[in-house]
C-alpha cells in the first residue's frame, strides 16, 4: 500500500490516500496540539531508494541575461529579468509572456531577444512611435531601454559603458531607424 510518511515531534506517521495521518500504532497526528508536521514523500525516508532527478540544464538557458548583465548574482539575475520583461510589457501592449535569449555581439556588447514572435509591435509615447519591429530589435531597444534606466538608476562607470557600448551597436543595426524614432536616439 502507498503511503506518505509525515515526521512530527520524532514520530513517523503515514498518510494514506483520503485517510487522516496514522501513527503505526493508530494515534491520529491530529491528536498532536500545536503540531506542525512536515511531508516527506515516502521514498525520501527510505535509504537505498534511488532519487528523482531533474535533467540538468544548461546554464545560458537558467540565465539567458547573464552576458547582457554580467557579474551578477542568480537573485540580481532574476530582478533584471522582470525589469526586462515589465520594460516589454511596456513597450508592446499585447506582449505575452516570453522565453528570451542572449545575442552576444562581443564581449562587451550583448542583448536579450524574445523568441515567441518574429515581430513586435511598439508603442512609446514619449517619443511618439508606433511601428512594428524584428524580434531582434524588439530586444535591443528593450535592452538599452533597462540598460538606460539602470544606468540613471546606479551610476556605475561598468552599466555606463554596457549602455554607451550597445548604443553605438544600435546605430549600425540594419533597423537603426526604428531604434532611433523610438528611443529618441540622436548621434552619427
Amino acid at each position: 500500500m502507498a503511503a506518505d510518511i509525515v515526521g512530527a515531534e520524532d514520530a513517523g506517521f503515514f498518510i494514506h490516500a483520503g485517510q487522516y495521518a496514522s501513527h503505526p500504532d493508530g494515534e491520529h497526528l491530529s491528536c498532536l496540539a500545536g503540531c506542525s508536521p512536515l511531508f516527506y514523500p515516502e521514498y525520501i525516508m527510505q535509504q537505498n531508494a534511488t532519487m528523482p532527478t531533474a535533467p540538468s540544464t544548461p546554464a545560458s538557458e537558467l540565465f539567458p541575461f547573464a552576458d547582457v548583465f554580467p557579474r551578477t548574482s542568480p537573485l540580481e539575475l532574476m530582478l533584471l529579468e522582470h525589469t526586462v520583461i515589465k520594460a516589454a510589457a511596456t513597450l508592446c501592449e499585447d506582449y505575452r509572456s516570453d522565453q528570451w535569449r542572449c545575442r552576444k555581439i562581443s564581449d562587451k556588447i550583448a542583448y536579450a531577444v524574445p523568441t515567441r514572435a518574429d515581430t513586435y509591435t511598439v508603442n512609446v509615447d514619449i517619443t511618439h512611435f508606433e511601428g512594428e519591429v524584428s524580434a531582434d530589435t524588439f530586444g535591443l531597444i528593450v535592452t538599452l531601454t533597462v540598460l538606460g534606466y539602470l544606468t540613471a538608476l546606479m551610476k556605475q562607470d561598468e552599466v555606463a559603458e554596457r549602455f554607451c557600448d550597445l548604443r553605438e551597436y544600435a546605430l549600425q543595426h540594419p533597423q537603426t531607424q526604428s531604434i532611433r524614432a523610438a528611443l529618441g536616439l540622436k548621434g552619427a
